[in-house]
């Protein structure tokens, strides 16, 4: 059967406030279950009293998206898969509804890392040892044994973007350190990556662990449209961390290129 056209609201404030996770429960929940409200997502997913909230924080997201009314409970008693594949052959554009239901299996984190792992094998051929290289590493210097899958993931951006280097430059402040005192640090927020970003390369950058990790993603410093580093006018600085920021405030972040761009761009908004 034909699915109900997608009605767009145009109105991102209470998408952006979620996290990807978030937003493909809410998604499923909404396709999947016919008989849960806005108000009980709220409650459910988002962990917000649904006297105060009203619902309005779900509805928002789903309204963004274009899944109103007609599309609640429109997959009910039906599995997954087949839903993807209804969803893929209509003639609309679903493709990150899609992605958004993968984000729900719990195949999903597994399988993100291993197509990110083979994927970039197939471009070196020294891949594999420089993953192997990233993981020791990482056991180096955090202290655990165990490779949970942030940590796998972790070892793929790190092992793409050092390779077999002892020593890294930091995109922020220039600085060439020991790969331990690096990180592949993701640009746009992790939780708020889709499927298909946290599969791109170019969504993280090499960051120094010396301050310059801290100053970006807590939002001490941004990079604007044109690459420059900025202080963020939202933040109150005291005297001393102002001096030091302005050691690396209007330098050209070395990350910056047009595949960055907006990335850059979603972390300022």
């Amino acid at each position: 059967m034909p699915l109900p056209k997608l009605d767009p609201s145009g109105r991102d404030i209470e998408y952006r406030q979620r996290s990807f996770k978030e937003i493909s429960r809410i998604v499923y929940t909404w396709l999947f279950i016919n008989d849960a409200g806005h108000r009980e997502m709220d409650r459910d997913i988002l962990g917000l009293d649904p006297l105060s909230s009203k619902g309005w924080q779900s509805m928002g997201v789903l309204h963004y998206l274009g899944l109103k009314k007609e599309f609640k409970g429109i997959f009910f008693n039906i599995d997954l898969s087949q839903a993807i594949d209804q969803l893929k052959s209509d003639e609309q554009n679903f493709s990150f509804i899609i992605e958004l239901l993968e984000g729900t299996s719990t195949e999903y984190s597994e399988a993100l890392i291993r197509s990110l792992y083979e994927e970039r094998k197939s471009q070196d051929r020294d891949f594999e040892e420089h993953y192997k290289l990233r993981l020791r590493e990482l056991e180096g210097t955090d202290g655990r044994s165990n490779r949970t899958q942030s940590r796998k993931e972790q070892g793929i951006l790190r092992a793409i973007l050092f390779r077999d280097a002892h020593e890294a430059e930091c995109a922020i402040c220039q600085k060439t350190l020991p790969t331990d005192l690096m990180v592949a640090a993701h640009i746009k927020p992790r939780s708020k990556c889709s499927v298909s970003e946290r599969k791109n390369p170019n969504v993280v950058m090499p960051i120094c662990k010396v301050g310059c990790d801290d100053f970006f993603e807590k939002g001490y410093v941004l990079v604007d449209s044109d690459g420059v580093i900025q202080a963020n006018p939202k933040m109150e600085y005291s005297s001393e961390l102002r001096k030091i920021l302005n050691k690396i405030i209007g330098r050209q972040c070395t990350h910056f290129s047009k595949d960055t761009a907006q990335f850059f761009e979603y972390k300022r908004n």
